[in-house]
Parts: C-alpha cells; sequence; structure tokens
C-alpha cells in the first residue's frame, strides 16, 4: 500500500507542475521564413506560434480562423497535457528558382501528428500524417522521424498547420533545412548511433568472453544491463524494426522502451552483487533490495500500461541515479577501492537524468545536446564498469599472488636454514657424497616420472638423453634412443620440419616453442625447447626438449568450433555462419557470373504441432526436415536453420527451375514422410520461397527479402507449396498440381 500511495503522489506531482508550467507566448504574430538558398538550416525561434485545443475536437477549418499566440521557444514543450495542439509556421520562397526544404519532427514518441499545408498559389489543402499510434502505411515518412518535404514555386508562401497530441510528455523539436542539409545531419546521427550501438555491441561481446573464462555472476547482470540499455535506445531512438506482428505500430515502441526498467532492474541486481553488499554491507544491501522490488514492479507496469509507467519511470530512474551515487560513494569512502570505478561510471547519470526529464516534462528549455548526452553517458558507464570488473579481478589476483609471495617467502626461509646446515656439515665429505648420489637418483626418478616428453639433445641433433614417458610414445628403448638423429626417430625424416623449435634456438641460442602435429605419435604437441650452457659458455652445447600432449585440447577446440557454427538440434548450420558463408558465395556469383538461387523454408502450423504433441515431437520434425533436406541438396549447397521453425538453403550454380525443381523435391519428400506421435501419424508440410540473385545487382539482404516474401506468399495462398519471387508475375507449385503459374 506504501508503495502505491507513493507512486500516486508521484504522479500526481508530475502532472501538478506540468499545469502550472506552460509555455511562454507573445501577442505578435510571426513573420514569414524567407527561404534563402544559401540557408542551410533556418532558426525557428520566435517564428512559431501555438493554439491550445483544450477538447482535442476542433477541425482544421475551425482552427484555422482561431488566433495563434507567438511562442518565444524555440522547441515548443507543453509537458504531460491532454490538451491538443496547434503549431503554425509560415514559409515564403523569395527566389526566383525552386526551391525544397525538409521538415523534420525530431520526436517520434508523439501518437499523433496531421500536418496541413496551404498555399498562396491556390486553394488545395495537404494532409499529412505521422506519430507512433498511425499506421506504418499513412504515415507522412517510412523512417524512425516524421520528415516532411516541401516543394516552393518562385514567390509561392505555404503556411503549415502541425496538430500534436500524445499521451506522453508533449514537446516538438522541429528542424528546417534544405535537403543537402538533411541528408547531411541524418548522416551524421547515423553515423553517431553506428558508434554508438557498435562499442555497446563490443562491450557485451567482450564481457560475455569474460564471463565464459571467469564465471563470475556479476558479468551475467551486467551483460543483461548492456542488453536492456541497447534495445532500450533502439526504441528511444526510432530504430524499432517494422513488425506485422503487432497489430498497432506503437506496440512494438513501447516494447523497447519498456526496457528501460528492465534495464534499471539488473543494473541494481549488478550494483549489489558486485559490491558484495549481502555480506559486507547490510544496510546498502536492503536499500538497494528495496530498488530491486520496485524496479521490478515498474517493469510489469510497464507492459501493463506503457504510459503510466512511462512516467514513474522518469521519477523512478532520477530516485535511482541519485541512490546508486550515495551508496557506491559511501562504500568507496569506507575503503572499498574496487568501487571507485563504479562511482565513476554513475556519477553522472543523477544531473543527466534530471536535465533529460527536465526537457522531457517542459520544465527545461530544450538543448539536443543534453538529449543526446545519455547515450555519451552510456558509452562512459560501460567503459568504466569494464574497468571495474577488470580492476575487481586484478585486485583477487593480487591478493592471491600475495599469498603465493608469503608461502615463498616462508620456503625460502627453511630452504635458507636448511643449507645453512649444509654448509656446516660440509666437511663431512662422505655424508655430503651421500647427498649428493640421493639428490642424483631423486632427479633421475623425478625425470623418468614426468608425464612430458622430455630429451636432452646435443648441436647435432643427436639425443644423449630421454625420459621415459617420451620413450614409450616414440615406441623406443631409452638406450637405444642414444645417439640417434632426432628427426628420424620423432619425424621419420633426415632434416628438421618446418617449424622445428630446436632449428630456431640452434639459430639464436634462445627458447622457442611452437605447436607441432605429428601423426606419426597420434596427435598434436606443445613443443618447447630451452638451451642450456656449461660453464657461462656463449653457445649452448645442449638443449631440453619438452613436449606436451595437447591431442585432447584439439579435439575440444575442434568441438568448439564445430559448436559455435552449426545448430545444436538439427546439426545443420546456425543463421550466423549461414549468412558468413552465403555473403562469400554471393560474391563468389558476382565476381565470376554464374546463376545463385535462394530457397526459404517454414514448417506450416508449427506451433500447432508444439501444443498439440509437446515440444519434443516439434524438434523431430525440424530434425525431420533437416535430414531430408541433406538428402535432398548437393553437397555444394548452403543449407541452415535460420531461426524458429525457418530454413534457408543457398544453392550455388542453380537457375530459378532447377531451384525450383529442388524446393518441389524436398517439399513433397516432407510431405510423405510422416512422423509417429502416440501412435498416429503426423503430418508435416512445408511453405517454400524461392528467389534468384541478379548479376552483380542482388545483395545478400535483398535476397533474403525476396525469398521471405516468395516464402509468405506460400503460406497466405495455402501453405504446403513453393511459390517463386518475381517481380511482375509469380510462379505458383502447388501440392496438388506442381506446376508453375
Amino acid at each position: 500500500m506504501l508503495e502505491r500511495a507513493s507512486s500516486c503522489l508521484a504522479l500526481a506531482a508530475i502532472l501538478f507542475l506540468s499545469h502550472f508550467c506552460p509555455p511562454a507566448f507573445a501577442d505578435q504574430g510571426a513573420a514569414p521564413i524567407k527561404l534563402h538558398r544559401e540557408t542551410a538550416h533556418h532558426n525557428l525561434e520566435g517564428r512559431l506560434e501555438v493554439y491550445e485545443d483544450k477538447t482535442g475536437e476542433e477541425s482544421f477549418d475551425s482552427v484555422r480562423s482561431k488566433i495563434f499566440h507567438l511562442t518565444r521557444k524555440a522547441v515548443p514543450s507543453f509537458g504531460l497535457t491532454r490538451s491538443v495542439y496547434w503549431i503554425k509556421l509560415v514559409l515564403e520562397n523569395d527566389t526566383p528558382g525552386l526551391r525544397t526544404v525538409t521538415l523534420l519532427i525530431v520526436n517520434h514518441h508523439l501518437d499523433f501528428v496531421d500536418i496541413f499545408v496551404t498555399s498562396n498559389r491556390g486553394a488545395h489543402i495537404e494532409k499529412r500524417r505521422g506519430g507512433a499510434r498511425v499506421p506504418w502505411e499513412e504515415r507522412v515518412s517510412q523512417g524512425s522521424r516524421p520528415v516532411l518535404t516541401l516543394d516552393f514555386a518562385p514567390d509561392e508562401q505555404k503556411t503549415l498547420f502541425i496538430r500534436v497530441q500524445s499521451l506522453t510528455p508533449l514537446w516538438v523539436p522541429l528542424v528546417l533545412s534544405s535537403e543537402e542539409a538533411y541528408v547531411a545531419d541524418d548522416l551524421r546521427r547515423y553515423l553517431f548511433l553506428g558508434f554508438f550501438y557498435g562499442v555497446m555491441g563490443f562491450l557485451i561481446v567482450c564481457n560475455l568472453f569474460a564471463w565464459t573464462i571467469l564465471k563470475q555472476r556479476s558479468y551475467v547482470y551486467y551483460i543483461l544491463t548492456l542488453v536492456g540499455v541497447v534495445i532500450w535506445q533502439l526504441g528511444y531512438d526510432g530504430l524499432t524494426p517494422r513488425m506485422t506482428v503487432f497489430s498497432r505500430p506503437e506496440k512494438l515502441l513501447h516494447l523497447f522502451v519498456s526496457m528501460s526498467a528492465f534495464t534499471f532492474l539488473f543494473n541494481t541486481i549488478f550494483v549489489s552483487s558486485f559490491l558484495a553488499a549481502r555480506k559486507k554491507y547490510p544496510i546498502s544491501y536492503r536499500v538497494l533490495d528495496i530498488f530491486t522490488i520496485l524496479a521490478g514492479a515498474l517493469l510489469v507496469l510497464y507492459l501493463i500500461n506503457y504510459y503510466v509507467g512511462n512516467f514513474l519511470a522518469h521519477v523512478f530512474g532520477i530516485s535511482l541515479a541519485w541512490m546508486f551515487v550515495i551508496v557506491i560513494g559511501l562504500t568507496w569512502y569506507r575503503g572499498e577501492t574496487t568501487a571507485r570505478y563504479l562511482f565513476l561510471a554513475h556519477i553522472s547519470f543523477p544531473i543527466l537524468a534530471t536535465i533529460l526529464v527536465g526537457q522531457l516534462q517542459g520544465f527545461l528549455p530544450y538543448n539536443v545536446f543534453w538529449i543526446q548526452a545519455m547515450k555519451i553517458g552510456y558509452l562512459l558507464q560501460g567503459m568504466f564498469l569494464s574497468l571495474a570488473l577488470a580492476d575487481q579481478y586484478a585486485t583477487m589476483q593480487r591478493g592471491f599472488r600475495r599469498m603465493l609471495e608469503e608461502q615463498v617467502a616462508e620456503r625460502s626461509t627453511e630452504l635458507t636454514a636448511a643449507n645453512e646446515v649444509l654448509q656446516h656439515e660440509v666437511i663431512e665429505r662422505k655424508r655430503v657424497e651421500g647427498l649428493i648420489a640421493k639428490a642424483k637418483r631423486e632427479w633421475e626418478q623425478t625425470f623418468d616420472t614426468v608425464p612430458d616428453l622430455i630429451a636432452i639433445i646435443d648441436r647435432n641433433y643427436r639425443i644423449m638423453r630421454l625420459n621415459k614417458a617420451m620413450a614409450d610414445k616414440m615406441g623406443v628403448h631409452p638406450r637405444d634412443a642414444i645417439g640417434a638423429n632426432c628427426h628420424k626417430v620423432c619425424h621419420g625424416t633426415d632434416h628438421p620440419i618446418d617449424n622445428c623449435p630446436l632449428r630456431m634456438s640452434l639459430a639464436d641460442g634462445k627458447e622457442h616453442s611452437a605447436e607441432v602435429s605429428e601423426p606419426r605419435l597420434g596427435g598434436a604437441f606443445l613443443v618447447s625447447v630451452t638451451p642450456l650452457r656449461n660453464n657461462g659458455g656463449e653457445q649452448p652445447e645442449m638443449f631440453v626438449h619438452v613436449a606436451r600432449d595437447i591431442t585432447d585440447r584439439k579435439i575440444f577446440e575442434e568441438k568448439l568450433r564445430t559448436l559455435a557454427i552449426t545448430d545444436s538440434l538439427t546439426e545443420v548450420w546456425n543463421r550466423r555462419y549461414f549468412l558468413r558463408l552465403a555473403q562469400r558465395e554471393l560474391d563468389r556469383s558476382k565476381r565470376y557470373g554464374g546463376q545463385l538461387a535462394l530457397i526459404m523454408i517454414d514448417l506450416d502450423h508449427f506451433k500447432v504441432i508444439n501444443d498439440t504433441y509437446g515440444h519434443d515431437v516439434g524438434d523431430e520434425a525440424l530434425k525431420k526436415v533437416a535430414e531430408l533436406a541433406r538428402i535432398s541438396m548437393r553437397q555444394v549447397d548452403i543449407f541452415a536453420r535460420y531461426g524458429g521453425e525457418e530454413f534457408v538453403a543457398m544453392l550455388p550454380e542453380t537457375g530459378m527451375e532447377q531451384a525450383v525443381r529442388v524446393a518441389e523435391r524436398l517439399r513433397q519428400k516432407v510431405a510423405e514422410t510422416p512422423l509417429t506421435a502416440d501412435n498416429r501419424p503426423v503430418r508435416i508440410t512445408l511453405s517454400i520461397g524461392v528467389a534468384v540473385a541478379e548479376p552483380k545487382a542482388t545483395d545478400l539482404v535483398t535476397l533474403l527479402k525476396n525469398a521471405d516474401q516468395a516464402m509468405y506468399k506460400a503460406k497466405q495462398n495455402g501453405r504446403d507449396r513453393v511459390e517463386v519471387f518475381e517481380p511482375v508475375a509469380s510462379i505458383l507449385v502447388d501440392g496438388g498440381s506442381g506446376a508453375g503459374v
């Protein structure tokens, strides 16, 4: 009850402040903006007029005759409001030639954006639509943000009426620029976004690799935090993909933006785990635990009601940022030096979050730098958090080394004492000789019991001695190998092999090592050669040859490589490796010519099979399709599991007709080979799309998209059929006739 009451009070406070912080207006009207050819970006400060429709029901015809008030803000910001706002902008082309400008609405979270354009050249009124809740096909532009292109005749004046309505904070940043400036700005924006997401992806991969080695849970929480940030920012930047599975376009955007609560949750868990707060700082742990519970509740609320969750996320995000700084700062102050990088990673977020929320709510003026500063903060946070994890591991290593040094010092003290005793007893020659003989026997025993393959070799490649492990590996007696040529005994050759470390050590007198594959000895070995110098001579007289069997490690590494490029269920190539092979094959086709076909395969009603017979039968269906595909295709064909119940195949040197025959043959084999579940046959059918690459024109993304469209056409036309992608006409092959149309 206390949490619910506090949440309601926070929401009420935001609504109260938003209501009493209206935008500043002036009474005089705005002068038209002159579209000079040399102006790349037009300053809109003092040129925008605003009208508030409190009912939200007024039409354009009634509004255009209303009195608009000139706003003194460059970016109109109205906070949280249920009113509809109209923004008026007058543009005039005072040049003798044609002029084209671009109007960009930076905020793509607005629910509805309607743009009405009138001209002094006629009574025709253009109407464009945009906004997060507007269907894709009705939007003014298909990009991440609403973009309106306006063409002006000489001396033409156009008036723009922009109607905005949203349950999210209502701020309308407008950018009026030339076409060239818009393209340049968009390019710079995508370069910055590419850099940001590239660095974030690099951090995810690096920390995932570190987790596979160190197996620390903190890395898992940190990786999940980074994943949440990436997905959240994709929604924030308007880069959510267009997916027809979502009936309303704003649902996918809301899902991506709700990952902010996911980020809050796992960032809190990461900080608690990193600081070991449960054991070391119980009070801090309780505070972090409370915020963890609140973050989880916020995530659930986000998914239930996006708008309420979005309102509360602003308050919670600022509170969480300040809480992190206080808790981590106190931990550092108490002497926990590993918290210093963690503190640096979070120190900027309270200020950045406060400024960002202030701009979104209309309390602070809009500034594009502070809008994008959060990304810089995330990059710095990722860098410092990686340093924090590395510093924590280094601290553990230093403690371990310190313990080893203490043990070595203790052991050295014992050895020094023993040496002093021996020095006092050196006069007892017989005892010393006995000790030497004993030490020699122990060395001999150690030499022969070491599992590594050890040999002592002279400068002429002759074996002077070898231990039992090496003799057994080569199948000779240790005495019989003395004086023999090491290359003859080890490799069956009269000369050194190419990467022989002994030959390199002979050349420069230094230690060398190399991995050597020797089928005669049954595997791979890590060979190290160390020169031995007698009486301080410059040229070594002997070389210690040590070989360690690494066959099992090589086999394990090969298994790991295989697992990385194959699908674990069907044992065919996975999607990532397929894309690499397919791109290589497409490049080869473009370079040398030749035909290239791609087949996209999807199991019909796969969810029904899973729901009816269970996932085990679904898995068997996938494996059966993969097995029949391998039988139906050539060895040169590239077949892979593309994801879920989808498979994909690339057929080199294959035209459309032959590819259709291959696809139809596979479809018939699958349809004629049912599975058995609960003593009942389960018939499997496929929807297959076929596309052929145009020489030197089609890229891999387009080819996959064409095949995917053909596959979906097969599903729309009844499933269990093959469809061919063509720009104008389509080739249809169904299960009944097998003929193309």
